[in-house]
């Protein structure tokens, strides 16, 4: 790559560091909501800002604080244990108070000199994260300081030129952030009608209630019939009027209504519907978990599994190796196999430790890594995993793979709470998750479950890879456009057809 550079204090940017006196917050200060949002490690990542998780100082403790709060246009990089995770606070995110912790410093560009969505994508490429990667230090808690920052250097590239550029990598990039919108709703759909069926059971509920109400085995299968597929709510159900002509008469158009072509939309037909709602019981029993329905078994998941263990200690090679997971390749439910090193099976055997599609992995080692898991959607090549990660995969011949999914997401914040071990070496024992106690419904309802969450999953893994393919075609085109190797004009036509 070969352009002018500069340094950062002579390219117009500068460095902002939190506030770490003695007003810094405290535990106690941080709350649920309220006027301040304050950045944690887990919301600035590999792929930018995620909010899952969220913690908030009120406006007196905000007030306090000297340095810190984010501008529209700054830019956040992570500097102290996760190093070089960056995210750029553009008008986009919905958050307009933000602070950032002692672990983190901010970017503030001049925007005179700099196109600030540009500066976002070279502070993500290979050429600014090798200098991070230079520049860091420390073993046990890595940290970057802001003295070490100032020795980066950056592209001296002309305004217009860098706005030109930005709108190339640009509309790669937002294809890439909306596919990973639309696999997060398809996963929350999934994740929604698992929480339906087996947490809070509403079919079983909601043909109880039909039962109490009087009604009869048509009743209660169309009222379980329009809960899943979501027509209406339990709330509503019980709202309903209490003789079983009224509850017919009601219930059925609303149904019949979900399918006007009579082919079925979305994930079901009319026949599925009445197969699936019959599958469920028509009452609640008294179980060691509290009210599951009647007829399942409370059960843990060792005995519904056939592998739950560690990976291998790979022998690493560059070249004709085996693809290897790590802690880093999993995060947000999905598997990145860009960050994977290679194994040589001659050195290190994986005979029988292969991944299979289906297979549910956890990351059981570290502060804030541990418990992060990912169903396995699709495999690029044969693939095994390191000791830092826990493989679980289903016996299939008692729940479904996707039931094993739903299952193992639902219990993602207890398992990311079980770590054992002093700080920075937590580790994740198998029996805790061997140990999940959970309601088993029949093998039936979950391979149902499976038909309606399959079509999804091949969606997602579709859209991962396609993901995935443009991240390499936008790391690619960066540094050749930037360096002036590839003209603007033959490339902007090309990205444009890809992203659309």
């Amino acid at each position: 790559m070969k352009f002018e550079t500069w340094f950062l204090e002579e390219a117009g940017i500068q460095l902002v560091d939190g506030d770490r006196g003695k007003n810094y917050p405290k535990q106690a200060d941080f709350k649920e909501s309220s006027y301040c949002l304050f950045l944690s490690a887990k919301n600035v990542t590999t792929t930018g800002f995620q909010f899952s998780e969220q913690v908030y100082i009120n406006k007196e403790a905000d007030e306090l604080l000297r340095a810190g709060k984010l501008n529209r246009g700054d830019i956040v990089v992570t500097t102290r244990g996760t190093i070089g995770n960056i995210a750029f606070y553009d008008e986009t995110i919905p958050f307009d108070n933000i602070r950032i912790n002692s672990g983190m410093i901010i970017f503030r560009s001049n925007e005179d000199i700099w196109n600030r969505r540009l500066l976002y994508f070279l502070l993500t490429s290979d050429f600014v994260q090798q200098q991070i990667v230079s520049l860091t230090s420390g073993s046990a808690v890595p940290q970057l300081p802001a003295r070490d920052l100032k020795k980066f250097v950056l592209p001296k590239i002309p305004l217009d030129v860098q706005s030109q550029i930005a709108e190339v990598i640009g509309s790669v990039s937002d294809k890439i952030e909306l596919n990973r919108q639309i696999n997060q709703t398809l996963e929350q759909i999934a994740q929604a009608i698992f929480k339906s069926w087996f947490v809070d059971f509403e079919p079983v509920k909601a043909k109880a209630i039909v039962k109490e109400k009087g009604g009869n085995e048509l009743a209660q299968s169309l009222a379980a019939q329009a809960i899943i597929c979501g027509v209406i709510t339990l709330e509503q159900l019980q709202a309903l009027q209490n003789d079983y002509l009224g509850l017919e008469a009601q219930l059925h158009p609303l149904i019949i209504d979900r399918f006007p072509d009579e082919a079925g939309l979305d994930y079901w037909s009319p026949e599925t519907l009445q197969t699936t709602a019959a599958l469920f019981p028509d009452a609640l029993v008294e179980s060691e978990l509290g009210e599951m329905p009647e007829g399942w078994d409370v059960t843990d998941l060792k005995s519904v599994t056939t592998e739950l263990r560690r990976g291998i200690s790979p022998k690493y090679t560059e070249e004709d190796g085996i693809q290897v997971i790590n802690q880093k390749c999993i995060r947000n439910h999905s598997v990145n196999y860009e960050l994977t090193r290679l194994n040589d099976p001659v050195k290190r055997k994986v005979d029988g430790r292969h991944i299979e599609v289906g297979d549910v992995l956890v990351n059981s080692t570290g502060v804030g890594t541990l418990g992060r898991l990912a169903p396995v959607r699709y495999l690029p090549a044969p693939t095994v995993f390191d000791s830092h990660v826990t493989v679980v995969r289903a016996d299939t011949a008692v729940i479904s793979k996707s039931f094993l999914a739903g299952l193992m997401i639902v219990n993602e914040a207890f398992i990311e709470a079980s770590g054992a071990g002093s700080t920075g070496q937590t580790e994740l024992r198998k029996q805790v998750i061997e140990e999940i106690l959970f309601a088993k419904p029949s093998l039936e309802l979950g391979l149902l479950f499976d038909f309606i969450a399959e079509p999804m999953n091949k969606q997602i893994a579709e859209l991962e890879q396609q993901q995935q393919n443009l991240a390499l075609m936008r790391d690619a085109l960066l540094p050749k456009l930037l360096s002036g190797e590839l003209a603007l004009n033959n490339v902007k036509t090309t990205t444009e057809a890809v992203a659309c």
